[in-house]
């Protein structure tokens, strides 16, 4: 279950990188815009994901193999 969330969460966050790399493309936009805004889906994530109580933990054990 924690998998597929994660897997979840990491393809989303690879189709919104991929859109927005559209994006600053056709608007001449810095990549540093780029990259906040990556930053900025990510912390979505990592709140919603605190909300739960221990999922923040969950999550960066699975992406970073943390013992906490």
């Amino acid at each position: 279950m924690l998998l597929y969330q994660t897997d979840s969460i990491l393809v989303s966050l690879e189709f919104s990188v991929k859109l927005l790399e559209i994006y600053c493309q056709t608007t001449h936009l810095s990549f540093l815009m780029l990259l906040l805004v990556t930053v900025l889906f990510f912390l979505s994530f990592w709140l919603r994901n605190r909300s739960d109580g221990n999922g923040t933990i969950e999550l960066i054990n699975t992406m970073g193999n943390i013992n906490l």
